[in-house]
């Protein structure tokens, strides 16, 4: 009997794939015996939100928008990265739902700017969040 694989091969199928994982494992999860827990930390997401060279005084405006209100303290660490959705660098936490955050680069600690040019999202919460992201 051949072998079925599950997991789409095609990059374009596997992020569908990963989209429709995210929205059915909150509901399907716990009747296949995940805890809360594993629940939330399967829909959480890493995500290469911005591709670009920047240099150290660049000035980014960081903003988390949640469609619902999010509990208190909803945080969401973006990274600037040397691989898309890689999290090779100091964590800038921007909080969900509160007026924009000014940073620059800097912030990040990095030293090579040329290598490290993706801006990485990282939301480990178990809601849909909004990035918007400015550079001045």
């Amino acid at each position: 009997m051949a072998k079925i694989d599950y997991f789409p091969r095609r990059i374009g199928d596997q992020r569908n794939w990963l989209q429709n994982y995210k929205t059915e494992i909150a509901t399907t999860g716990p009747l296949l015996g995940l805890t809360p827990v594993e629940v939330t930390e399967n829909t959480s997401e890493n995500e290469a939100i911005l591709i670009h060279t920047f240099l150290a005084d660049d000035e980014l405006q960081l903003e988390i928008i949640a469609a619902t209100p999010p509990p208190p303290s909803t945080m969401v660490q973006f990274y600037l990265a040397t691989t898309p959705g890689g999290t090779d660098s100091t964590a800038v936490a921007v909080e969900a739902n509160v007026a924009p955050t000014s940073i620059t680069a800097a912030a990040f600690g990095i030293i090579n700017y040329a290598t490290h040019r993706y801006l990485t999202a990282i939301n480990t919460n178990a809601m849909q969040l909004k990035y918007v992201v400015e550079l001045e």
